[in-house]
Formats: C-alpha cells, sequence, structure tokens
C-alpha cells in the first residue's frame, strides 16, 4: 500500500477514535465502597454503617425531572423492601443551598438521607468515581460492592428485579 493511501487510512481511523467519547467510568467492583457525605438531615450518610443492607445509590439533582420521577419509585421500593434490608442514600448534585435541597426533600416526602455532593465527589474524587450522567442509580450487596450501575431513566420493574435478587 503506498505511504499516502496508509496514512489517509490512519488518519481516518484516528478521527473515528476522536469522535467516540470515551466510556464513562464505573465504579470499582473489587473493594467495597467507602463514602462519608453530609446530609440536610444532619447525620452525615456513612455507606459503611449501611452494610449488612442492600443499599440503593441515587444521584440525582433536584432540578432533574428524571430525578424527581425515580423518587415515587424509590419510596414504593423502599416500601416494599425495607423489612428485607433495603436502605436508601441520595446524593443532591445541586448548586442550590442546603436549605433549597431540604425544602425540596420536605416537598417530596423523602424519608432516606438526601447526602450533599461535596466538591470532592463533584469532581469524581470520591469512592464512585466520575458521575458523567444524573441520575444514576447504583445498587450495593450486602457487603458493600456495587453490583448495578446505570445512569438515565430506570425501568421500576427491572429496578425491583436487581433488588429482589440481592435481598
Amino acid at each position: 500500500m503506498p505511504a499516502s493511501s496508509l496514512a489517509t487510512v490512519l488518519f481516518a481511523l484516528c478521527l473515528g477514535c476522536a469522535s467516540e467519547s470515551p466510556p464513562a467510568p464505573k465504579a470499582p467492583t473489587d473493594v467495597p465502597i467507602e463514602l462519608v457525605l453530609p446530609t440536610v438531615q444532619g447525620p452525615a450518610a456513612d455507606l459503611a454503617s449501611l452494610r449488612g443492607n442492600v443499599v440503593l445509590i441515587d444521584v440525582m439533582a433536584t432540578w432533574s425531572v428524571v430525578s424527581q420521577s425515580e423518587v415515587r419509585t424509590f419510596q414504593r421500593l423502599l416500601v416494599a423492601y425495607r423489612e428485607r434490608g433495603l436502605r436508601i442514600v441520595s446524593i443532591a448534585m445541586d448548586s442550590q443551598t442546603p436549605q433549597l435541597v431540604s425544602v425540596w426533600v420536605e416537598t417530596l416526602g423523602i424519608v432516606w438521607p438526601m447526602a450533599l455532593a461535596t466538591p470532592e465527589f463533584i469532581e469524581g474524587r470520591s469512592a464512585l468515581g466520575r458521575i458523567p450522567e444524573i441520575p444514576r442509580t447504583m445498587i450495593l450487596d450486602r457487603r458493600g460492592f456495587v453490583r448495578f450501575d446505570r445512569s438515565g431513566m430506570i425501568d421500576p420493574a427491572e429496578l425491583a428485579k436487581v433488588i429482589e435478587s440481592m435481598l
């Protein structure tokens, strides 16, 4: 193959690579997740203290319509599975003040911890890594390992099935 043709092929391949966005990093699954964040309710949310339970982590924002919709799904799941060990922790990625997030929690009737993302968390320097999209739902097994990680709206039946399999 002539050098000019080879260069053209390589250039086209490089353009194809550059136009694809890299896959979003997933939280590590080889170690239990350790994370402590302040909450609007007072006591810090400490994932290690929830070991022995299945923990749904909801990374959300008050301005997200999908996040608001998922609150109702999470409320139903908590009613159905709390006695069997389901716990929920939401993490607000908002730049809103804690008082505004607190009003949102009260308005929607959220009864689980609503953590506030710290600058380190927002910058991807936490055990959950970079959060490329909101909302993001993660489920930790009873030992604290990530077993489900999905961005965007999730089918409630699929989520219930995943949780059921871990309880």
